[in-house]
């Protein structure tokens, strides 16, 4: 599933390639990749306008438009943006295809149909229901130690599933809990309550210099064949699977200690650890 480093390489991308560039229609809609509307009305709310700026908070893509409106995307597991040139090859599994007015077009493909996109009032973002439950971003500034320890304070939780609790802070998700919670060499299961100021602060680096490295490496992708992973807006994988500690790598040998890697069932969510680093 796309985190914030995945989400973020492709605003990047489609920051680049589709800013200032005019909708000229929209085409292959399916029914459950747009919310609240039929294709035919995402094509008459966003024909004819310019795509102004492309923001992101947590794993939420914010496609902001020059007629005041906002295109709000998620993800989900599978989904993709993509940008092709008007000789290029469709992409597999389109749900929406927007196409540009220079001749290219962008499109949305999703195998799962999992993920979503919806158009809002730009001016009222700030109420969105989706939005408006979220955190601070993980990369705002603002999100700091003090923050964070206040947050921290605030809760009993296991601490991977206080990562993964979006009203805490917004875009960390499975991938990076386990390498967040392995970087800080803290246990995943430990109370957060229980956390000593200097281990939250050593946790706040954490998560900052996880996410920046990951974005750095262009997100996290383990199989480039699969249609279910993800690749940036060009269509090409990300780096930083090389570099995960445990996500994935129960059985092996731990990369610090040679400690076996396990792996846990927390929340439904398979936690990955090493019992001797971690504690």
């Amino acid at each position: 599933m796309p985190e914030l480093p995945e989400v973020e390489v492709v605003r990047r991308g489609l920051q680049t390639q589709v800013v200032g560039a005019t909708i000229a229609r929209v085409t292959d809609v399916h029914p459950r990749a747009v919310l609240g509307m039929t294709g035919r009305q995402l094509g008459a709310q966003v024909r004819g306008a310019r795509f102004e700026a492309i923001g992101r908070h947590g794993k939420y893509l914010l496609c902001h438009l020059s007629n005041g409106r906002t295109i709000i995307a998620h993800l989900r597991m599978s989904g993709k943006f993509r940008v092709i040139g008007a000789a290029d090859s469709p992409v597999p599994y389109t749900r929406a295809r927007l196409h540009l007015a220079d001749g290219r077009s962008l499109c949305y493909a999703d195998v799962r149909t999992l993920g979503n996109m919806r158009v809002v009032a730009t001016d009222q973002l700030a109420g969105d229901p989706s939005l408006g439950i979220l955190g601070i971003d993980a990369l705002d500034p603002d999100f700091t130690s003090g923050y964070l320890r206040e947050r921290v304070r605030a809760s009993r939780r296991q601490l991977k599933v206080f990562l993964l609790d979006q009203s805490n802070f917004a875009g960390v998700g499975n991938i990076y809990a386990s390498e967040i919670c392995f970087l800080v060499g803290i246990s995943p299961f430990r109370r957060t309550n229980r956390l000593t100021r200097a281990e939250t602060e050593r946790l706040h680096r954490a998560i900052v210099d996880e996410l920046t490295a990951a974005v750095e490496h262009g997100g996290t992708t383990f199989d480039v064949n699969s249609p279910h992973l993800y690749l940036d807006a060009n269509g090409q994988p990300g780096r930083h699977a090389d570099c995960l500690r445990v996500y994935q790598r129960h059985g092996l040998p731990c990369r610090s200690c040679g400690d076996t890697i396990r792996r846990k069932v927390q929340q439904q969510r398979g936690t990955f650890y090493c019992p001797k680093c971690q504690r």
